[in-house]
């Protein structure tokens, strides 16, 4: 995957029937120059406009979307703490880092 940290764009394209929200990663490959931006994703709700049904929940996906390198870091370390969880809550978090690896659990 693209390394983090993402971040959530500005929404755009309200005046239109498609707004979105960008999920973004910033990376400066010259120091004092401008940082190059890469999109990472876009989330888009095609039948709502600016804040009317789905703008919330737009920005809550973008959000969630933006904090998954870091996520998947949180669940990588507590791999390592396992002697503090429960079995069910080791599973859980094999689970989760599988699906975000596409490795088997």
């Amino acid at each position: 995957h693209t390394a983090g940290p993402w971040h959530v764009g500005d929404e755009h394209g309200a005046e239109q029937l498609r707004p979105s929200i960008r999920i973004l990663r910033d990376v400066t490959y010259v120091e004092g120059c401008r940082p190059t931006t890469y999109v990472i994703g876009e989330v888009t709700y095609p039948t709502t406009r600016g804040d009317t049904v789905g703008a919330e929940e737009r920005r809550a996906n973008a959000r969630l979307i933006a904090a998954a390198p870091e996520l998947l870091e949180a669940l990588l370390k507590c791999r390592f703490d396992s002697l503090n969880m429960s079995l069910a809550d080791l599973d859980f978090c094999r689970a989760a880092i599988a699906k975000a690896t596409g490795e088997p659990a």
